[in-house]
């Protein structure tokens, strides 16, 4: 009875040992089928970050850059320089907003030209009249001192006319 007791319990060890060998076959298995999905979506994960980085830069970037070059020029003194207005929201937003602000300083300095050429032709005119002034001040002053000379001149013979009749 007790070998059949220990035939029977080393059989009962055997066929637990081969379940636990297969079990951990198995696990072994899991784990690397789990290490092999964990490592492709790693790797998915950093293809997602690197598509978003480069979606950020093709909506947000580049056009935040445009129109960071378009204000270098319009800086420099290049009135007609403009930002493409693509993007997002809010860049495309700021690069309407930069349009309209150069168009507005475009007009507004071509009105200040305008004036300034206004200006200058109302001067030149002043200055014309000036000098016709002038010449009519400077004309006055002749008539006044020939006057002054005739009146002199007649202050003189009202002189010699009152003594002769006297």
């Amino acid at each position: 009875l007790l070998d059949a007791v220990r035939a029977e319990f080393a059989e009962f060890t055997e066929r637990q040992s081969r379940l636990t060998a297969a079990r951990a076959a198995r696990a072994e298995e899991t784990a690397d089928t789990a290490v092999g999905r964990g490592a492709i979506g790693l790797a998915a994960c950093v293809l997602l970050v690197l598509l978003y980085a480069a979606f950020l830069s093709r909506t947000v970037a580049f056009p935040v850059r445009a129109v960071a070059g378009a204000a270098r020029k319009l800086a420099a003194g290049d009135l007609t320089a403009r930002a493409p207005e693509r993007g997002t929201a809010e860049v495309g937003a700021l690069a309407r907003g930069f349009n309209e602000m150069a168009t507005a300083l475009l007009h507004s300095r071509d009105e200040l030209e305008s004036q300034n050429l206004e200006l200058e032709h109302q001067t030149a005119e002043l200055e014309e009249q000036q000098a016709r002034l002038a010449e009519a001040n400077d004309e006055l002053q002749a008539q006044r001192g020939e006057l002054e000379r005739t009146l002199g001149e007649l202050g003189d013979e009202k002189h010699r006319v009152d003594t002769f009749f006297e």
